[in-house]
């Protein structure tokens, strides 16, 4: 496992991960994103490269930059959230029921 800074040179200098298969992009900053997608997909990297978004134009970029999936952040809590209501809704009918 890699923790690093995209827009620190010296990282692409010396990238060396030929095993390296998957890439979890999530730094904050949508253009650190944005060059690690690109830099990578540069040296050759062919393997899954995901990333979270806040905004759909974010996201947009990150895709053409050469991710294969980013996640728009917020809407993707919102969905997990509204299906934990929905198991705990459907907990709670049973015991009533019960």
């Amino acid at each position: 496992m890699v923790f690093a800074d995209a827009e620190d040179q010296q990282l692409w200098q010396g990238l060396s991960a030929p095993e390296m298969r998957y890439v979890i992009l999530a730094a904050n900053d949508v253009e650190a994103k944005v060059i690690a997608a690109r830099k990578l997909r540069e040296r050759g990297f062919d393997g899954v490269i995901v990333a979270h978004s806040m905004f759909a134009d974010h996201a947009d970029a990150i895709t053409r930059a050469g991710a294969d999936h980013t996640f728009q952040t917020m809407a993707e809590t919102g969905v997990g959230l509204a299906e934990h209501i929905f198991v705990e809704a459907r907990r709670r009918a049973e015991e009533l029921e019960a």
